[in-house]
Order: structure tokens, then sequence, then C-alpha cells
């Protein structure tokens, strides 16, 4: 896997070897009523370190993050929990300022994360166990190997 990194240290652009990707559903934090960014951010991140160990990927397996914020202070927030979480081996990563499902979220996020090569030619739909926080269950499909191109 091939990072390519701009003058500030962000990844800008993944390149992969042949890989299996994983596309979840949209991450939301589970308790918004007394909680702001960073409280929210630690929500989705731990939602999505459940993700990993349910596919038995590392943190380093993920290549493109699409984060959704209520405001441009939100997304420097989270920009700066990202950092902290992924170090070295950040992904890609998309911010869209946006209404989220639920008002009184700061944050959202959905992942690509890449797999070792399979062999199968068919996408496989996943309904993972409750994540934590909450009973909702987080869907996520494993594209088969095949070139994907994906431009923010």
């Amino acid at each position: 896997m091939q990072r390519v990194v701009n003058a500030q240290g962000d990844v800008v652009a993944v390149r992969l070897p042949v890989a299996s990707l994983v596309h979840t559903a949209q991450l939301v934090p589970q308790d918004v009523k007394n909680s702001e960014l960073p409280q929210q951010g630690a929500q989705v991140l731990a939602q999505l370190a459940e993700l990993l160990a349910e596919f038995n990927a590392l943190r380093s397996d993920v290549v493109k993050l699409n984060v959704y914020v209520r405001d441009a202070e939100a997304a420097a927030a989270f920009h700066e929990l990202l950092r902290e979480w992924f170090g070295e081996q950040a992904p890609s990563v998309a911010y869209v300022v946006s209404p989220l499902p639920n008002s009184s979220a700061a944050i959202g996020l959905d992942v690509i994360i890449a797999l070792p090569a399979t062999t199968s030619a068919s996408v496989a739909y996943h309904r993972l166990q409750p994540l934590p926080g909450g009973s909702k269950l987080a869907a996520a499909s494993v594209l088969p190997n095949g070139d994907a191109v994906y431009v923010s």
C-alpha cells in the first residue's frame, strides 16, 4: 500500500495492490445528548475499531474515510483526533459539512477498508454485531477484487 502525503503531512491518496474492499454504512455517535465532538469522535472511532476487529483488519488497512461534520470547527477538531488515532498509517480523508441524521450529532463517517484479495467474484454483504453504546447494527459490503478509483 502506498500513501501519498501533502506538505502538511495529510494523506491525500492511497494506492493499493489487488484487494477486496469493505465499504461500511455511516457510523454515527450513539450517545449525543450529553456529549460534544471529542466524546462523539471517540464513539465513532470505537465503532470503527469494532468493525476492524470483525474483519480481522488493522488501523493501517483503512484506506479512505468520508467524514460528515456539522461545521468546519468540528472538522478541524476531528482531524486532530484522527491524527492521534491513526498515527503514521492514516487513510485519505474527505470532509463534508452536512446536516447529520441526528441533529445533535457533530460527526458521522463511513469507511473503506482493504482486505487481502479473495477469489470471490461477487459482493458479500455483512450484518455486524451490535456496536458499543447502542443496539443498532452496522452494515458493510465487501467488494470483490478489481480496479476502483475514488475521487473526493
